[in-house]
């Protein structure tokens, strides 16, 4: 099998840029030969050197899906892998003639997303695509209600390959700081997290704040503390190469107020590292762990239940170190490439399979005709 990663964009180490990374390395220990098309520049120097020539590029000015399908044409791969919001997938999936497309629905599929490509269009480019991969059981399920799709689905966390020898997290005196990280956006929630300071200081005592990223919304954010009196406690740390290398060993706990996610990297990464994290349930956590000492759930925007969900952390605040080997290996057992590609491969298996059928089908129409 013949596997073409398409990445709208490779400007960071975000969360769509590091699974169709991750993903294209790992598929060759499996048999399948894999490789990533990038649709818009700049590409970061990263992932030119980790691919080299695995790695195909558009020129600047020319047109993403022209120079996608002279590529296609020119390497002939059996599938292509892309994220359906992305503005190329979105063309790709409306062709009658290209390769079977599969795709990773990245946010929960709920109507909370405010993609630009959201609505219509979305669901016009879902309709097309061969076969869907989520990162939660939710995605699974409002894909199928919200935008109507029937098709095969599959679903996995995300493939993930961190350090293995990381120390882990081992505070047991609290710090009364938190730590946040992740591109600086509206759908992060971190508007709703420095807005709700305020409330959870009256129930958890004085806490401050450290966000690492960059982002299209830094500017609003930064009025946005200004305005809430959170000069001085709230630290807008800017842009990060590593998230390992942030001093997660001096923070209480670590804050994923995301309104639609699916399942976000940071949230593995904090549990790699062995911190308790506070995470909204509209994700693909709770598919993975229960509420409890290893991540405390809420509903996104509800400041009363993150007052409680970080309230109950600081209950049993001395025991926590203690959970952190039990969250390091929720992602070694779940996230690894022998527990994701298999089931990715096999929904790759589906969709070819079912393009197969089809194809036959009419064919034989044609004949009869």
């Amino acid at each position: 099998m013949k596997v073409l990663l398409l990445a709208e964009w490779l400007h960071h180490m975000g969360g769509c840029e590091t699974f169709l990374t991750t993903v294209c390395d790992h598929l060759p220990a499996f048999g399948i030969e894999a490789s990533l098309f990038v649709a818009t520049q700049p590409v970061h120097e990263r992932w030119r050197a980790a691919f080299g020539e695995r790695l195909t590029e558009v020129t600047e000015g020319d047109d993403p899906l022209n120079a996608l399908m002279v590529h296609i044409e020119r390497t002939r791969p059996d599938l292509i892998h892309a994220v359906p919001l992305d503005r190329t997938a979105v063309r790709l999936a409306g062709l009658t003639e290209r390769p079977v497309l599969v795709g990773t629905e990245a946010s929960d599929g709920s109507e909370r997303c405010h993609w630009p490509s959201y609505g219509p269009a979305l669901a016009a480019a879902f309709s097309h695509f061969d076969a869907i991969h989520c990162f939660s059981a939710r995605a699974e399920a409002n894909i199928a209600r919200v935008f109507g799709y029937a098709g095969p689905t599959a679903r996995t966390p995300p493939l993930c390959a961190f350090p293995a020898d990381l120390p882990l997290w081992s505070r047991r005196t609290p710090s009364r700081r938190l730590a946040a990280w992740g591109r600086i956006s509206t759908e992060k929630g971190w508007s709703f997290l420095v807005e709700s300071l305020a409330v959870l200081r009256r129930s958890c005592g004085p806490l401050e704040l450290d966000l690492w990223g960059t982002g299209p919304f830094m500017p609003m954010l930064e009025q946005l503390v200004a305005s809430c009196g959170e000069r001085g406690r709230v630290r807008l740390l800017g842009g990060f190469e590593d998230p390992f290398a942030l001093p997660l060993q001096d923070y209480d706990a670590a804050l994923v107020p995301s309104f639609f996610e699916g399942l976000p990297y940071s949230l593995l990464e904090a549990w790699w590292r062995g911190i308790p994290a506070v995470m909204t349930r509209f994700s693909g956590a709770p598919d993975l762990v229960a509420d409890g000492p290893l991540c405390r759930f809420f509903d996104p925007g509800d400041q009363g239940q993150l007052a409680a969900a970080l309230g109950a952390l600081y209950l049993d605040y001395p025991a926590l170190a203690g959970h952190a080997a039990a969250r390091r290996a929720v992602v070694a057992q779940a996230c690894t490439p022998a527990a994701v590609l298999p089931v990715l491969i096999e929904l790759y298996r589906r969709a070819l399979a079912a393009d197969r059928g089809a194809r036959i089908v009419s064919e034989g129409a044609r004949r009869a005709v």
